[in-house]
Order: C-alpha cells, then structure tokens, then sequence
C-alpha cells in the first residue's frame, strides 16, 4: 500500500466533516438559518476509487456535469466575493478566506479530476488537504457579526475623527 492511499488520510478528512459539521450546526443552533442546518446535515457518501466504475465509465462520465458546474460556481462566487470585500476594509478579512475556499475547491477539484481519469494515487490525500483549506476559509470568514461588529466600530471612528476636526 502507498502512503498516499492509506486509511489515514479518508479517517483525517472525517475529522476535518465532523468539526466542520459541528461548526455549522452551532452556528444554525444561533441564527437559525435553514441553508445552515442543510450544509450541516448532507450525509457523506463514498464516491472515489471502484465506486464510480473504470475511466470513461456512465457514473465517471456523468460526474462532470455536476462536479465542474459546482466547482465554477463554487469558485466563481468566491471571486466575486473577493471585489465586493476588497474595496471595504472592515470586510478585508473576508477576501483572504474566500481566496482559500478557491484553493480548496480547485485542489479538490484537480484530485477528483485525476481519480475521474483513473489515476487514484493521492486522492485521499488531496482530499484531506483541500478539505482542512476549505475549513479554514470558513474559518477565517469567521461570521456576519464579527463584520458588522467591525463596520460599526469603524463607522464610530470616523464620525469622531470628523467630530475632532
């Protein structure tokens, strides 16, 4: 067996769903949001090595349509997040974690294409990888409170500094 194809690396991934998930679900727990609780409770599905058939396969064949709509989409949105939040210093924070979702997605999507093409070597491991990005650009968006709370304490500063002069 590799060291890119042992159990470590899926049982790592696992741990990185279930702090995500728990993440997700606290912060459900406080705003209630239902697309929260939603992402929180996708169960997980195997779909890398045999379960999808040889290269070229109809399940293979078929995943494009959905992996690279999702991953344009996913990475698409990201970028467009990154010009809303650039030219607002109180949301800056907010561009840096979108810059490391579109790492995540595009290395998530690089090792699925690989696996897709039947070369399974390291998928586990991209996998893990990209999913410990992803988590920590969801991470480092920390949520809307902390921008508002930002905005808010900006706003103040500068209404005093207009105040002084």
């Amino acid at each position: 067996m590799s060291v890119w194809s042992g159990w470590w690396w899926p049982a790592a991934t696992a741990i990185i769903g279930f702090v995500y998930a728990g993440l997700l679900l606290a912060q459900w727990n406080r705003r209630r949001k239902p697309h929260q609780l939603a992402w929180a409770l996708r169960p997980g599905i195997v779909v890398g090595g045999a379960a999808l058939g040889d290269s070229g396969s109809f399940p293979r064949t078929m995943s494009l349509f959905f992996n690279i709509p999702g991953t344009l989409l996913l990475v698409g949105g990201s970028f467009y997040s990154i010009t809303l939040f650039s030219n607002n210093p109180a949301y800056r924070y907010r561009v840096w974690a979108n810059v490391l979702i579109i790492l995540g997605t595009l290395l998530i999507a690089a090792a699925g294409a690989m696996a897709r093409a039947g070369v399974t070597e390291g998928l586990y491991a991209g996998e893990m990888v990209a999913s410990a990005i992803l988590l920590a650009g969801f991470l480092v968006a920390g949520t809307l409170e902390r921008g508002t709370k930002t905005a808010i304490a900006q706003g103040r500063a500068n209404r005093a500094a207009s105040e002084d002069s």
